[in-house]
Order: structure tokens, then C-alpha cells, then sequence
């Protein structure tokens, strides 16, 4: 039995014109990550989907960031990356005005100080709530409540800024206030570097009626997301059935707008499913929905 690649060496042998894993590679072809195998490694990243021949590894940030500097870089897999200093590569600065419906604006400047072999941004908030992107910059997002990242999985140079916007809509009870403390990371792996977004961290938020609309199925390769849909929604418990009645997943209570189940919870026939959803504002008010999941791979 052949042993599990490294996300890299897989990356490395993914043919794709074939659309799999050949060991049989050679050299020229698997040493250095190309264009076509960086763009699926992208597409492996956003979904969080196993890497075939990896043994049930998806890839993380810190591999997206190596994998985009290797095949900017053009070294091979087999060898390390280049030894570049990291000292002040680049600055970054946050922004934050209130928008309408009591969400806010954010928006990130970025400038480089040196050339820098790919850039990923994170955004992470205290307090629950959607991020919207509003403009990227040219940048592949990733979405998740309350989480964001960024990725340009290019060359930027000396000197170049880039700037991008996203809207956040709060979690929150009727008529609550919050304060929302925001954290944020710029990084890349060529130079190797991970720095803190200065600027503005915290903004007062005024959270819409609590409101629930209901869930939103989508298959991310072979998990499931489960979106919860509404307004003012602090936090939730969601339970599926089948259409017997047996109960296929139950969650314990929920502090985001979203849950992602992988493994054997999401292996889900096609069909329909029933949902019981209850919701809690921060006012400590509930509410509850039945309705129908549709689940079409």
C-alpha cells in the first residue's frame, strides 16, 4: 500500500487534464507546482474538500500560502523555500464607518514593502455575524461566520496597495447593543511572515429583530454546510430527519451563522429532509421553524 501524500507532493501530482492523482509523473512535471495545480489546490481550499491520495487531509491556510509561494517562486516541491527577510515586507490598516440596517463597513488597506510572493488576509469578530464582500481588490475570498480570509495568489510588488471592503451584518437580539472587537492578519510564506492590521479593532453595533427564515443546504466536495437564514439570530439549534422520521444530525447550540459537517454525518442520500430550527436573540428571546431541506449532489 502506497503511504499518504503531503498536500504538497499530491498537489504536485495532480494531473489536470486527467482530473487525478498520477504517481506517474515525471520529474519535469511533478518537481514544481503549476498553474492549472495551483488553480485546483485553490478550488480544494475554498471548499474544504480531502485532497485525494492524502488519506482525508484538506488544505489549510498555511499549506495555501506555501503552495501559492512555491509555484510563484518556481522552486521545487523537494526543496525549501528561499530564505527571504520578512523584516517590515509590508503594513496594513483598518477602517471602520456604520452602514445602513446596523451593519458596518470595513475596509483594509494593504501596501508592500517589498515583493512579496503571494498575500493572504484574515478577519475574525467577537461578536457572530455575516461577512459580505463588497470589493476583494482582485482577491479569491473564502466566507464563513464570523470569519473571513482574502488570497491573492500572485506576485506583489514594491510599493503596490491593494484595498478591500467587506460589510459585516451582526448577530444580535432585537434592539441590543454590542461591542464588536475585530482581529486580523496579513500573511504569506515567501517571505515568511504574519503581521497584526493596525488601525480600528472595535465598533458599537445596533442588531436587527430577531427574524428566521430558515436553512440553507450546500454541498461543499463531500461535506455539507448548513446556512441558517435571518436577522438577529445570536445563536441556534438545528436538528434534520429524514423523511421516516430518524434523526440524521443534531447540532448542540451554535454561536455563528453556519455549521459544516463532513465525514459520516454528511453522507446524506439525495432526496428531502426535515428540519426543526430554534433561534435565540440576545435578548434571550426564541423562536422556531419547521420546513424541508433539499439535498441534490
Amino acid at each position: 500500500m502506497i503511504p499518504p501524500l503531503t498536500i504538497i507532493e499530491a498537489v504536485a501530482h495532480w494531473d489536470a487534464e486527467a482530473g487525478l492523482i498520477d504517481l506517474g509523473l515525471d520529474e519535469a512535471r511533478a518537481a514544481r507546482i503549476s498553474k492549472a495545480q495551483l488553480e485546483q489546490a485553490i478550488a480544494w481550499w475554498l471548499t474544504g474538500s480531502e485532497v485525494p491520495a492524502t488519506g482525508g487531509k484538506a488544505i489549510g491556510s498555511d499549506e495555501i500560502e506555501r503552495l501559492v509561494a512555491y509555484h510563484l517562486a518556481g522552486t521545487p516541491v523537494e526543496q525549501l523555500l528561499p530564505a527571504l527577510s520578512a523584516w517590515e515586507a509590508a503594513r496594513a490598516e483598518r477602517s471602520i464607518t456604520t452602514g445602513a440596517e446596523g451593519a458596518l463597513v470595513v475596509t483594509i488597506e494593504i501596501e508592500a514593502l517589498t515583493r512579496i510572493y503571494g498575500l493572504r488576509l484574515s478577519e475574525s469578530w467577537s461578536q457572530g455575524g455575516e461577512i459580505e464582500p463588497l470589493d476583494s481588490g482582485e482577491a479569491v475570498f473564502k466566507g464563513g461566520a464570523p470569519h473571513g480570509e482574502w488570497l491573492w495568489p500572485r506576485a506583489i510588488e514594491p510599493g503596490e496597495r491593494l484595498s478591500l471592503r467587506y460589510r459585516l451584518r451582526p448577530l444580535g437580539g432585537a434592539g441590543a447593543k454590542a461591542r464588536a472587537v475585530v482581529r486580523g492578519l496579513i500573511s504569506s510564506a515567501l517571505p515568511r511572515f504574519s503581521y497584526s492590521i493596525s488601525g480600528a479593532e472595535q465598533a458599537e453595533l445596533l442588531a436587527s429583530p430577531l427574524e428566521l427564515r430558515g436553512v440553507r443546504l450546500i454541498p461543499r466536495g463531500k461535506a455539507l454546510e448548513l446556512r441558517v437564514l435571518g436577522r438577529g439570530i445570536m445563536a441556534f439549534v438545528l436538528q434534520v430527519y429524514d423523511l421516516s422520521g430518524r434523526r440524521v444530525y443534531a447540532s448542540d447550540w451554535v454561536y455563528n451563522g453556519s455549521i459544516t459537517i463532513g465525514g459520516d454525518e454528511a453522507r446524506w442520500a439525495n432526496g428531502v429532509y426535515l428540519y426543526l430550527l430554534k433561534a435565540r436573540g440576545a435578548d434571550g428571546q426564541e423562536v422556531q421553524k419547521l420546513g424541508k431541506l433539499v439535498l441534490l449532489r
